[in-house]
């Protein structure tokens, strides 16, 4: 027999997006409530500030494109599905 385990979270659950630097892991979150499209931008097009090191995303692309209409999606989600009969869960991998 064969167990597995999954994680679920509802759009509900979610109360921010974390941004980590990929050199050198400093990270910081944004409440959801305080996420806007222009901070978005900022935070894909301006280099790290503790190491200084770029994101990789450049303004006009396909990448930045999906960037942005993700993160904002993804702060308005939860307003969308209150009081539908529908649930929106995100499978993510969980911690051993």
């Amino acid at each position: 027999m064969t167990f597995e385990k999954r994680c679920l979270i509802e759009t509900e659950d979610i109360i921010g997006i974390q941004y980590e630097c990929g050199k050198c892991h400093a990270a910081y979150l944004v409440p959801i409530e305080r996420i806007n499209p222009d901070k978005f931008a900022a935070i894909a097009m301006n280099a790290c500030l503790h190491c200084g090191e770029k994101t990789g995303l450049l303004l006009g692309t396909n990448d930045m494109k999906t960037f942005l209409e993700f993160n904002e999606a993804l702060a308005k989600i939860a307003d969308v599905m209150k009081g539908r009969n529908l649930k929106l869960r995100l499978n993510i991998k969980c911690a051993e």
